[in-house]
């Protein structure tokens, strides 16, 4: 919010006093050419503005955010600073992941990513969550900061949409482990994974910890292809961490 500030007081200053709903425009506009220019912070400040305050999502846990890092964290994907980015539990991380790909979507209109989860449910609400991102004029601003883009093709049985000119896989593609995904979706942009154990008794299984461990390298990294500017696909993993010998710790490991 400093940079804003400075930049409309630094406005007012040389060109003439402003006042009232003319100060209010400039102060979001300015968070709005930094949500075109790929500054994810003011991405999710600019998405709500029109929300009620206690409805939003993103500013009452900026500094929570700030805490760990993790829209610096996101950025550094942005800037191509990183490959792979694993998330600590506990942040609001499965939320935050969500207006990331609503933004990837506008910011990447001819590129897909893929959300992969333990569980049906899992991807239902992240597809149902992004999609009213996009979709939702009255409550998020998304088509305010993309006006040349909106939702081309829906479907909601495979839980995809599509925004922009068609391609051969859509915007947003959700799947599961043990889904029959060979050849459904593919992942150009981003392959995000979320918790693919989903309980206690699942992380004191070593035999199930081994299957997750397969399902990702055999299933998941399958999915991955190269974006439009033939840059390999970038990872996103988070998960509450059960185990040591989880997917991200066995990443850990490896790297």
């Amino acid at each position: 919010g400093d940079h804003v500030n400075s930049y409309v007081r630094w406005y007012c200053n040389r060109n003439r006093k402003v006042e009232g709903d003319e100060w209010d425009k400039l102060y979001w506009q300015t968070y709005l050419n930094g949500a075109r220019a790929r500054i994810f912070n003011d991405y999710l400040l600019f998405l709500e503005h029109k929300r009620e305050p206690r409805k939003m999502f993103y500013k009452p846990k900026i500094k929570q955010f700030e805490k760990f890092q993790l829209i610096e964290s996101y950025q550094g994907m942005l800037d191509d600073k990183y490959d792979i980015l694993c998330m600590p539990p506990g942040t609001g991380k499965t939320t935050l992941l969500k207006f990331f790909h609503s933004a990837v979507i506008g910011w990447f209109p001819d590129d897909y990513s893929l959300f992969y989860s333990h569980s049906s449910d899992i991807t239902r609400m992240y597809y149902d969550g992004v999609y009213q991102m996009v979709d939702d004029s009255l409550e998020y601003a998304w088509h305010d900061i993309f006006p040349d883009l909106k939702i081309t093709s829906t479907n909601a049985l495979m839980q995809q949409f599509n925004v922009g000119k068609y391609e051969p896989f859509p915007s947003l593609q959700t799947t599961s482990v043990g889904a029959k995904s060979a050849g459904k979706v593919r992942a150009s942009k981003f392959l995000l994974t979320d918790d693919m154990i989903g309980s206690l008794e699942e992380a004191l299984n070593k035999n199930y910890l081994d299957k997750m461990w397969g399902a990702y390298t055999v299933d998941a990294l399958q999915r991955k292809t190269v974006d439009s500017n033939n840059n390999p696909c970038k990872e996103i993993m988070q998960a509450t961490r059960w185990s040591t010998q989880d997917v991200i710790g066995r990443l850990i490991d490896i790297y």
